[in-house]
């Protein structure tokens, strides 16, 4: 290992080689691995090399749809992508990634719930994250009323699987369904918790109650209900299906 290398890295440093435009400049997706192991690693990012990604940071559309998604995509799952959120927003990278977040990164109440709730997931799948990232936009002004077109088209962009898209659409579309728990139907409850979703809309429910200040009653009573209602009587097989007819 070159001793520089292996002394940034016992400082916890990330520094690109040699001159940092030159390296961005030669493969513009060096810009997202920046913040992706910088946040990954809990390391520094090297002031220089922040400099250039800052410099060439409206370049980065230049990179395709899909290499940005799937950097995107390691950046969410991951338990530090709060920090990886807030280097894009730091280094300018934010609008070039999801410009339909500026409406919320504009709002620093928004933003930072947005940013706690990102914190407090525990190993979410894409989907989820990508919905908490998303969760208040429908709060902003007039033109981000339609929060659910903006998410369609920006995982378009990123060229999402139709599966990610839908699941994230899901849980947006429903992202009050469990609100007021206690006295919905139960055949309602049940509908909703058991559907292939259900889940993660309950741990979408906790990171808001927890990162927005609302009562927890309705996650509670979903967590027992969940744990006290066995299986096939959450989502009882069909009584009759295609094959007997």
């Amino acid at each position: 290992m070159l001793p520089f290398v292996e002394r940034d890295l016992g400082s916890g440093i990330v520094r690109a080689i040699g001159d940092p435009h030159a390296r961005m400049t030669e493969d513009k997706l060096r810009m997202l691995r920046a913040v992706r192991f910088t946040a990954t690693f809990d390391f520094q990012l090297d002031l220089k090399t922040a400099e250039s990604v800052k410099e060439l940071a409206s370049q980065l559309t230049t990179v395709s749809a899909e290499r940005i998604g799937q950097e995107v995509r390691r950046m969410l799952v991951d338990p530090h992508r709060h920090r990886a959120m807030q280097l894009c927003v730091e280094l300018e990278l934010l609008p070039q990634v999801f410009p339909e977040l500026k409406p919320i990164q504009s709002r620093p109440e928004l933003w930072q719930s947005t940013l706690h709730k990102l914190r407090l997931l525990q190993t979410p799948s894409f989907s989820l994250a990508f919905a908490v990232l998303y969760d208040r936009l429908h709060e902003c002004d007039k033109e981000c009323r339609d929060s659910l077109a903006a998410v369609t088209a920006a995982g378009q962009r990123l060229r999402l699987s139709n599966q990610e898209l839908d699941a994230t659409l899901w849980l947006l579309k429903h992202r009050r369904s469990l609100r007021s728990a206690a006295t919905q139907s139960l055949a309602r409850l049940k509908r909703t918790l058991s559907e292939p979703g259900g889940e993660e809309l309950l741990s979408l429910l906790r990171v808001q109650d927890l990162a927005e200040g609302h009562d927890p009653n309705d996650s509670l009573f979903c967590e027992e209900f969940l744990r006290v209602t066995p299986l096939a009587e959450l989502n009882p097989p069909p009584l009759i299906t295609g094959d007997d007819l």
